[in-house]
Order: C-alpha cells, then structure tokens, then sequence
C-alpha cells in the first residue's frame, strides 16, 4: 500500500523505487536539473523530460 511519500515499492530484481513520480513540467531550467539531480539520490531511475529545455540543462 502506498500510504506516504515516503513508500517505495519493490522490483523482482530487489531495488526499491519511490513509488510517486517526479514532474518537472513548467520548472524553470536551473530547478529542473536541481531536482533531477535530488530525485536521482532519491533513488529515482526514470524521467519524463519531454521538454527541449529539460533535456539540455542535464547535458
């Protein structure tokens, strides 16, 4: 059950992901690499960066 924001669900290969999203839509360029960056320590694995601007500040 997903009952925080804190939850995590587990894989069949044993790594445990943020079971809520991130979305960057509408966040300006510097903010969007600085919360990238924060969701990837997280332990966030997959983006949806649809944006060219999005793409070009993560390099």
């Amino acid at each position: 059950m997903i009952d925080s924001l804190a939850s995590r669900i587990m894989l069949n290969n044993q790594t445990a992901i943020p079971a809520f999203g991130l979305g960057v839509f509408k966040v300006d360029t510097i903010m969007t690499a600085q919360n990238v960056e924060d969701a990837i320590s997280a332990g966030y694995r997959r983006s949806g960066l649809v944006s060219f601007n999005a793409r070009s500040c993560l390099g």
